[in-house]
């Protein structure tokens, strides 16, 4: 196992290889990560402490982003005890810029085959409903799935946290507790089998932005790459033209 890092600009090697994984080695590596996720969250509680007594509304602006600071802190010791398990070797790859599809991505190899997860940290609020949570960028989507034997997968983990501050109170201390569920099927999932009830599309960026939407409601659909490209240009059909000036 081993640990690096990658610039935004710095071409990743499993877009250079290119070579389809064996059937059944995405729902390996799926089990694999949602397992090393359970183990980095083993305690599933996170404490933070501040100088002032920050509110609800605070509390769902931070709330991800300490879980995803978390997670690249811990998870590399997660897969080194997981290493050697059902896969030869895992790799943890962290960008260095905060403009990857990824938070983190994970390297599965198993004899000469290998298959990567570029996985997508999103915290849930359970206090809170409607958030609609910017998942990817249509054109990077695009850009990935176009290829339909490549081995790289967009991988959303939905963390679902229950705050100790609820709305309208206020603490110095904030605890997340990390919900059970956040560990299962329904919030570690490749992105492109995520249903059709469950993607939005906002006029964000160029050419679009998905967004998830029922959070509270996730159910799957097990698309091939080729069906998410085809919906993915649907809904960009669906973005409101700018008007022209």
């Amino acid at each position: 196992m081993s640990t690096t890092t990658r610039d935004m600009d710095e071409e990743p090697e499993h877009q250079r290889a290119g070579t389809t994984p064996p059937e059944g080695m995405l729902v390996d590596a799926l089990e694999a990560t949602r397992s090393m996720l359970a183990d980095t969250f083993r305690d599933h509680s996170l404490k933070a402490s501040f100088s002032w007594s920050i509110g609800g509304r605070a509390v769902s602006e931070i709330g991800g982003r300490l879980i995803e600071d978390f997670a690249l802190d811990a998870i590399a010791a997660s897969v080194k005890r997981f290493e050697g398990s059902t896969f030869d070797r895992i790799d943890v790859e962290i960008p260095t810029s905060g403009r990857t599809v990824e938070d983190f991505a994970l390297a599965f190899q198993r004899g000469s085959s290998r298959l990567d997860f570029l996985v997508d940290v999103k915290g849930h609020n359970e206090l809170r409903t409607g958030s609609r949570p910017n998942l990817a960028s249509i054109r990077k989507c695009l850009a990935l799935y176009s290829e339909p034997l490549a081995s790289t997968e967009i991988i959303i983990f939905f963390c679902r946290y229950l705050p100790n501050i609820k709305p309208g109170e206020r603490s110095r201390t904030l605890t997340l507790q990390i919900m059970d569920d956040s560990f299962r099927e329904l919030c570690i999932f490749p992105l492109r089998w995520l249903s059709r009830s469950n993607l939005d599309v906002g006029n964000i960026g160029a050419g679009g932005q998905l967004l998830l939407a029922r959070e509270n409601q996730v159910q799957l659909e097990l698309r091939t790459r080729t069906e998410f490209v085809a919906l993915l240009q649907l809904l960009q059909q669906k973005l409101p033209r700018l008007p022209l000036r």
